[in-house]
């Protein structure tokens, strides 16, 4: 209070408004140690990969990218020292074929714009600070059939609303994802900490449902479903040794890299 009072601020007669801000994402997509994702080739570092979660140490998101960067440009070097550039297979071919036909298809009404806004609404409601497992379940229903009936709710875009329209559909993917996991949450642990207030958790919901154990939420594109896997916590490996033990294989290994790595004059 005093700090406030020097600067003209009196806290007793002009409280400040306190909004709070859904912020970090505490998880992200699931990674090996070199940070490469389930999609050969794809990596994630820092807060877009699940490497820390709702307990980690403050600076932790900063020291995971820094960490996580340095791991996934090695990884990336030395899988196309091994392989050669990544191809792509006939699969995702198909797949981009029907992603970039998927505007032609559209024989809606409603903008991507509205639909945009709307989902974004139900996503404040539903997955802010305070959550409900009644209204989880009603959101992810809602954004579910916006999915399933993709093509008939949205209008064909104009060539300028070709941006707006695929990230709708990146961000209703987004959202079923986070939503499933939430209430999946509330439905088996409900447990309030971290990030979020859970009002009515299930009768049956224990906190030791997701006591050491990691809980991937997997999505099917091809039928639109989520499912969770669940597996234990891997071990804490021992201590690796001091700092200078360390940097020295560190740079071992990098020169062991440089050497194998193809002439390029």
């Amino acid at each position: 209070g005093d700090f406030y009072l020097s600067h003209g601020t009196d806290l007793r007669r002009d409280p400040l408004e306190i909004a709070v801000c859904v912020q970090h994402n505490n998880g992200g997509l699931a990674v090996g140690a070199d940070r490469q994702t389930a999609v050969r080739g794809l990596f994630a570092v820092g807060e877009a990969a699940g490497t820390h979660g709702v307990e980690r140490p403050g600076g932790a998101a900063l020291n995971a990218g820094q960490t996580g960067a340095i791991c996934a440009a090695e990884a990336a070097a030395g899988l196309i020292r091994r392989d050669g550039p990544v191809k792509a297979s006939a699969a995702p071919q198909k797949t981009a074929e029907e992603i970039v036909s998927l505007p032609s298809r559209c024989r809606g009404s409603e903008s991507a714009a509205s639909l945009l806004d709307r989902a974004r609404r139900v996503m404040s409601r539903a997955a802010g600070i305070e959550r409900d497992s009644t209204v989880l379940r009603r959101a992810l229903d809602g954004i579910g059939g916006i999915l399933t009936d993709f093509e008939k709710l949205v209008a064909p875009p104009q060539p300028r609303e070709l941006e707006t329209f695929f990230i709708l559909r990146d961000v209703l993917i987004s959202q079923k994802v986070y939503l499933y996991a939430m209430l999946e949450y509330a439905e088996n642990a409900g447990v309030s900490r971290g990030s979020a207030i859970y009002t009515r958790p299930s009768a049956h919901a224990t906190e030791d449902a997701f006591r050491n154990v990691v809980r991937e939420t997997l999505y099917d594109p091809k039928t639109g479903l989520c499912s969770t896997l669940v597996r234990p916590c891997r071990p804490i490996p021992p201590p690796p040794g001091s700092f200078e033990t360390v940097w020295k294989k560190y740079e071992e290994r990098r020169r062991n890299d440089a050497k194998q790595a193809p002439d390029q004059h």
